[in-house]
């Protein structure tokens, strides 16, 4: 997997919001073809961080 992690300074993020920052929108093909995780927190001393997790190699089905 590799990683982006984005994090500012700004008012921060509360927890009802986060909630619906990565809702999904429809799509034609299966989320499982995609793969990955995304989220978003709080950061430490304020503001917030927005981590997205990506595979680095397509898996291969056999």
């Amino acid at each position: 997997m590799g990683r982006v992690q984005v994090a500012d300074r700004g008012n921060g993020i509360s927890e009802g919001p986060v909630k619906h920052v990565f809702e999904r929108f429809g799509r034609a093909v299966s989320s499982r073809s995609f793969g990955g995780r995304a989220w978003a927190g709080p950061r430490e001393g304020g503001g917030a961080r927005f981590t997205l997790d990506l595979p680095l190699e397509k898996e291969r089905r056999e």
